[in-house]
């Protein structure tokens, strides 16, 4: 079982929420993030594998069905995602970005 670090994934539920709003809410489990880990050469920050895992999946869903690409900058509770320079600090900010406000 992977213990995680509330304090690095504050952002996390609000990623979720957004995850929700595009019409996937299934989390990434901890083999997804544990077959990324054994891959590397040295010990992980397993938050950042969920964040990872997490925020791909809102750029593959924001890509395929808005035609919108995310940019992204993942280090614990530094994390951020980007739209077009602005960040996404909740689904209301996902929602205006998509309805082009």
């Amino acid at each position: 079982m992977i213990n995680y670090n509330d304090y690095d994934l504050h952002r996390y539920d609000d990623y979720m929420k957004m995850l929700e709003y595009l019409g996937d809410s299934d989390e990434p489990t901890e083999d997804e993030v544990w077959e990324i880990a054994k891959e590397l050469e040295q010990v992980p920050v397993f938050e950042n594998l969920l964040y990872e895992l997490t925020i791909n999946k809102i750029d593959r869903l924001l890509l395929d069905n808005h035609g919108i690409e995310l940019n992204r900058f993942i280090n614990g509770r530094d994390t951020h995602i980007y739209i077009d320079g602005d960040e996404l600090c909740d689904v209301d900010d996902l929602i205006k970005k998509i309805e082009g406000e």
